[in-house]
């Protein structure tokens, strides 16, 4: 009989232990599923089935915190709740000092973010936001730091870096110096440009180009960008890095047409105008192995103005342009000149009609004491005469542009 009722209690006592395992069991399995729903209510009741869940106590403390439901001594016992149970968990920590931030216990909140970032792994958002909190802090050093790093790791984020250092850091070099990794110069300078902050590009360039990490695209955009800013020379000095400078001191480059033009910069603009095409020809020329080729359909009344290069120029100084023209049968009175302008100027060449063999062009020029660019290019204008439909073959060849003298007397 004792073996018998020994044995029904093991048996008893297996089945409460069952009981008990299954019920636990159950406990976690629906706080599991609960946990993975986002809304307040699936969370809180989380929170009750398995109240030893760190994630689920920094997650019902988070929600309590940005939508300020309860009070801080309730959103603190469940951060602390949560570390209880998990003392690695780094977004507890980071919630945690902020809550100390945001209640004015500034030296807790220091104390606590320190040992958050021990603990942040490679969470680009737990760092994003411990910069946050170190700024809210003044702790700018600490701020910086963490900036760099989401700078460097997360290209997405890397405009809201820069936005935010321009914010809090009055120097720019700081920002540079701090902030800014070599990997990223070229995003910066490109970032600089998109905002117009013109006078910190120059020290950026500057490390990019000693940096190696410049690409023949930034330097392109860089060098548009000057030209629109006013400042041709600093194009022309970063554009002849890229590529070197003609032989014959000509300020034109590419003048004879042997490289594929780039259409960007200090090289020749190509455009597609409706009743003209432009193409090299390697057979009619005067110079090197090809000449630039503009062919009139005849079936537009076209203003032309698609061939053009930016000339840096001196103000107040003496200059000549030369060129190789040669035309085929090209009809209209207008036919096609050159032009040479900047504000205050507008000098054109003759104009040249019908067939004419290979003829050297010359324009001199003064520029004014405002002009430090030039464009030059072919130029049709528009007719308006009925007669208007232009026809007909140019080529161009040897486009050079010297300066003859210093400045003038004007």
């Amino acid at each position: 009989m004792r073996k018998i009722s020994r044995y029904k209690s093991q048996a008893s006592v297996f089945i409460i232990l069952s009981l008990l395992i299954t019920v636990v069991i159950s406990r976690l399995g629906i706080s599991s599923v609960l946990d993975d729903r986002k809304d307040l209510k699936s969370i809180e009741l989380s929170k009750s089935f398995n109240s030893s869940n760190a994630e689920v106590s920094y997650r019902l403390a988070r929600i309590y915190q940005m939508l300020m439901i309860g009070d801080e001594d309730q959103v603190q016992d469940l951060y602390i709740n949560s570390l209880q149970h998990n003392p690695l968990h780094s977004p507890s920590w980071l919630g945690l000092a902020e809550l100390y931030s945001e209640s004015g216990e500034e030296d807790k909140a220091r104390i606590t973010l320190r040992r958050a970032l021990e603990l942040i792994p490679s969470s680009i958002g737990l760092l994003w936001e411990s910069s946050l909190l170190a700024i809210s802090l003044g702790d700018l050093d600490l701020a910086l730091d963490k900036l760099r790093v989401v700078a460097q790791a997360d290209p997405q984020r890397r405009k809201r870096v820069f936005d935010l250092c321009g914010q809090i850091v009055s120097d720019p070099n700081l920002i540079l110096q701090r902030v800014v990794t070599d990997e990223i110069l070229g995003d910066y300078l490109n970032y600089l440009i998109s905002t117009d902050k013109q006078r910190e590009t120059y020290p950026v360039w500057e490390r990019l180009k000693a940096s190696g990490e410049a690409t023949p695209e930034s330097i392109l955009k860089y060098v548009d960008y000057l030209l629109r800013k006013g400042d041709p020379g600093g194009a022309k000095r970063i554009w002849a890095g890229l590529y070197p400078d003609s032989k014959n001191n000509s300020l034109v480059w590419n003048g004879s047409f042997e490289m594929d033009s780039v259409g960007r910069g200090l090289d020749w603009r190509i455009g597609k105008p409706e009743g003209a095409d432009i193409e090299f020809d390697y057979e009619n020329k005067t110079r090197g192995d090809r000449s630039v080729k503009i062919t009139f359909s005849g079936k537009n009344n076209i203003d032309f103005h698609h061939l053009s290069q930016s000339v840096p120029v001196d103000p107040d100084s003496n200059y000549l342009l030369t060129l190789d023209i040669s035309t085929r049968d090209i009809t209209t009175r207008n036919g096609v000149r050159w032009q040479i302008y900047c504000e205050g100027m507008n000098e054109f060449s003759e104009t040249y009609t019908g067939t004419i063999d290979w003829v050297t062009a010359r324009i001199s020029f003064v520029t004014p004491h405002d002009c430090n660019v030039v464009q030059i290019r072919p130029r049709r204008i528009k007719s308006r005469r009925l007669d208007n439909l232009i026809s007909g073959e140019v080529w161009i060849d040897n486009v050079n542009l010297f300066e003859l003298s210093g400045a003038t007397d004007a």
